[in-house]
């Protein structure tokens, strides 16, 4: 499964963070420990998809191992790639709107700040994130036996994120049964 997506991985890993480090980052004046601490996270994350594209563990018995990969994924890899797509449509309005260049490397560093935080919040706290939400359907097509027919659709399970969290799951099931359902699907 990952084998085929391989090179966009390696792509969204590494290209952003040459951007990265040639427009902020390799300047002559900059410590040579700031630099190893930027490339580290990619360095890492880079391993980590070799690891996981050459690995037979990829079975659904292992998916702490994709669980992890994907949140080290979104928390570094993509608010990256966010900043270098703003920065670069930046440069792009900068050439016609001069005053936007400066404050380009702002919105760019505000737009990878917030992936970064949505991420997080969806990685610590998403997978407790319960909510309900109640539609009426109505339709002449039904037949009546369908009036006050309760269905529970339950959708973004990603049980591997309470496989250490029981309570969750707990709360999951009195959920849906105080709903009173006919149906769950």
């Amino acid at each position: 499964m990952l084998l085929r997506i391989l090179p966009i991985l390696i792509l969204t890993i590494l290209v952003p963070d040459l951007y990265i480090y040639y427009f902020h980052i390799h300047h002559k004046h900059r410590a040579r420990w700031i630099k190893v601490l930027f490339w580290a996270p990619t360095a890492i994350l880079l391993l980590l998809t070799v690891w996981m594209a050459c690995s037979e563990t990829l079975s659904p018995q292992n998916m702490e191992a994709i669980e992890l990969y994907l949140t080290f994924y979104m928390l570094f890899a993509l608010p990256k790639t966010i900043y270098m797509l703003v920065s670069l449509a930046g440069k792009l309005v900068g050439r016609f709107i001069p005053p936007y260049r400066k404050i380009n490397t702002g919105i760019s560093t505000t737009c990878a700040a917030v992936t970064f935080m949505v991420m997080a919040y969806g990685t610590v706290f998403g997978p407790s994130h319960l909510k309900v939400r109640k539609t009426e359907f109505v339709s002449q097509d039904l037949p009546k036996i369908f009036d006050g027919y309760r269905i529970v659709q339950l959708s973004d399970l990603h049980l591997v994120s309470f496989k250490n969290h029981p309570e969750t799951v707990k709360d999951i099931v009195d959920l849906v049964q105080a709903q009173h359902p006919d149906l769950i699907v």
